[in-house]
């Protein structure tokens, strides 16, 4: 990656507001015109030089009113809201090559969520959260950004991307040029230069390969509804913020126990921090690092259901069992689902030179859309309402799901 110039990080918010006059994007049940120029089309998502203006018969150009749109046409087919979309913000992987957009919500002055486009998946859409005070990728970014950090870009933000759901601004940190990510953690630009490239490597060789942003998108493709969907109810979550500051501590998998815990009436005195240190404790959890007086840990995967069993029964004699699959299909999270059953999805990658790195989330439901992109409903522990993550962006990473039996869905 290439050194840039320093810009003071003098902003709380790159507020880049679009103005929709146009209508390439239908809403549901509408037709989309376009153009009737007929040219050779091998793939979706298709890059054409920047010199040709002609759309290909089908597709529509990707540009900031299309991600306006589409945006907009998501939150209605989901939550039945109209919001405004404001910080449409290119996403790049570590090579610089283009794979996609965010974008963030607002109702007024509220944030109220995001989404985040990548163009090589089935139906453009990687992830998205919908909901009141959730802020957009790049404010989640700049809420972890250390205070004496500037960002360091040319003409243009970009966002990096790392592993799924994690993303990142160049700063210069202490004098050291640094990437920053949503998740708080910092890398030096080497380190992160190092541990992107190999998860690149690792990913499909589809991804990333747009060096253009002259990039047509297959209009079918676009998803115009959700033909399918499920949930076993869950409301909200203990958000991260919540748990650091009543516990001190914060891991994901102990996270996701805690608000399974919540929901099924099984909190420890009815207290947050008495119900973490014991699931902490329980499940064998460890401190990876330690940052302003926050211990940050990790939990192995093996250990989540059997320390969930061993909390429930030191603590309320109540007797469970789990089991672990490992690379679950999304039908066999749906049959998950559908019982209800409670459940924790897992998913992580060993990055060669830099250790483990993965998530665990509680699975609250599903949803199919109209072109069969597929769909986790999940309480993702950061904040204190869901998540719907594109399941098969998760394709290239070892994966489990944790089910819980004898547990019940609410208390």
């Amino acid at each position: 990656m290439k050194k840039k110039g320093l810009l003071a990080l003098c902003m709380t918010s790159i507020m880049l507001c679009v103005s929709v006059s146009s209508t390439v994007f239908a809403a549901e049940g509408e037709d989309i015109e376009v153009p009737e120029e007929n040219i050779d089309v091998e793939e979706e998502g298709e890059e054409v030089s920047e010199e040709s203006e002609e759309i290909p018969e089908g597709y529509v150009k990707v540009t900031d009113d299309l991600i306006v749109e589409m945006a907009k046409n998501l939150a209605i087919m989901s939550e039945g809201m109209d919001l405004d979309v404001q910080e449409i913000i290119p996403v790049y992987n570590i090579n610089d090559y283009l794979t996609g957009y965010t974008a963030a919500y607002y109702d007024g002055d509220i944030p109220y969520g995001y989404v985040v486009f990548d163009f090589d998946l089935t139906d453009y859409i990687k992830e998205y959260a919908i909901g009141e005070n959730i802020p957009g990728i790049y404010e989640q970014i700049l809420n972890k950004t250390p205070e004496n950090a500037v960002t360091t870009y040319d003409s243009e933000l970009k966002i990096y991307t790392g592993l799924p759901m994690e993303y990142n601004i160049i700063c210069n940190v202490a004098g050291e040029e640094s990437a920053v990510a949503n998740t708080g953690e910092v890398k030096e630009i080497d380190e992160f230069t190092s541990y992107a490239e190999e998860i690149e490597a690792v990913k499909p060789s589809t991804y990333g390969s747009y060096t253009s942003s002259n990039i047509f998108l297959e209009y079918s493709q676009i998803p115009h509804t959700f033909i399918e969907a499920n949930g076993i109810g869950t409301v909200c979550s203990y958000s991260e913020d919540r748990v650091e500051e009543e516990t001190g501590s914060f891991a994901c998998a102990v996270s996701a126990l805690l608000n399974i815990c919540n929901q099924t009436g099984y909190m420890l005195n009815n207290s947050i921090n008495d119900t973490y240190r014991a699931l902490w404790d329980s499940t064998e959890s460890h401190v990876d690092r330690t940052e302003d007086g926050i211990r940050y840990g990790g939990t192995d995967r093996t250990k989540v259901g059997p320390g969930m069993q061993a909390y429930l029964n030191r603590n309320f004699k109540k007797q469970i069992s789990t089991t672990l699959t490992n690379s679950p299909s999304f039908n066999k999270i749906k049959s998950t689902v559908n019982a209800p059953r409670q459940s924790i999805f897992a998913y992580g990658i060993n990055v060669v030179n830099h250790g483990r790195s993965a998530h665990e989330v509680v699975v609250d439901g599903y949803r199919v859309t109209n072109n069969g992109g597929q769909y986790l409903q999940v309480a993702n522990g950061w904040w204190s309402r869901l998540t719907y993550i594109n399941f098969g962006e998760m394709s290239f990473m070892d994966s489990g799901l944790i089910e819980f039996y004898n547990l019940p869905v609410y208390d």
